[in-house]
């Protein structure tokens, strides 16, 4: 559920960002959905298999350490199968990156919870963020920063969303998301405060009738998830 969040507020941000900036979009098709392929393995399939991996036990600490390897393992098989040579201090950059994050997270590395789970949740975000960048760079290296990400982001979230509802949600959580988008599937039980709020709301406008000049009245219930 973290993770759907996290699109959503990347998309809202990013909305407002193509509004003022107006950048370029994709010409093709093609390009278009290269850029969706990219964003999945990327954003949608790395983040997914992370917070699994957490979710089965793992350390923050071990699961950090883990994908801090995505700068070296990449640039490992570029150098062997993409035919790119990178120089020393390009080498000692993406080694100097990795131990600088062993050494921030080397208090939260716990391998007492190690499972199999966990690992392969690691594991599986570690190879989705590694072919999401080398294939980015293969077939869309060009894309626009901002276009990209925004339709990275969406497509992501339309991915992990249906997920997230199905299998991180408790029964009461999708009961209350369900009864906050439509509150009259149950008007007289978990819909009736939202119900009451949106008619006093409604009623009063903007700068309300004032104090006691309420038209409408009702028994609110002492126990609900409301907040005034």
């Amino acid at each position: 559920s973290f993770v759907v969040l996290r699109y959503v507020f990347g998309v809202v941000c990013l909305a407002l960002v193509l509004l003022a900036l107006r950048p370029e979009w994709p010409k093709t098709r093609r390009e278009f959905g290269h850029i969706v392929v990219a964003g999945l393995l990327m954003h949608g399939l790395q983040l997914s298999g992370t917070h699994a991996a957490q979710s089965y036990g793992l350390s923050v600490g071990v699961t950090a350490l883990i994908l801090a390897a995505q700068p070296l393992l990449t640039a490992a098989i570029a150098s062997r199968w993409m035919r790119e040579r990178l120089t020393p201090a390009q080498w000692t950059g993406v080694a100097v990156g990795l131990a600088g994050v062993a050494l921030v997270v080397w208090h939260k590395f716990d391998l007492h919870d190690l499972g199999n789970l966990g690992l392969a949740g690691a594991l599986f975000g570690l190879a989705s963020v590694t072919v999401g960048t080398l294939y980015q760079r293969a077939f869309c290296p060009h894309a626009n920063l901002w276009s990209g990400a925004f339709i990275q982001f969406t497509a992501s979230l339309v991915l992990v969303a249906p997920i997230a509802w199905k299998f991180a949600l408790q029964d009461y959580q999708r009961e209350r998301i369900s009864t906050f988008l439509d509150p009259s599937q149950d008007a007289k039980g978990a819909g009736y405060q939202q119900i009451q709020a949106r008619i006093t709301v409604g009623s009063g406008g903007l700068w309300g009738k004032g104090f006691r000049s309420e038209e409408h009245t009702s028994e609110l219930q002492s126990h609900h998830d409301l907040v005034c």
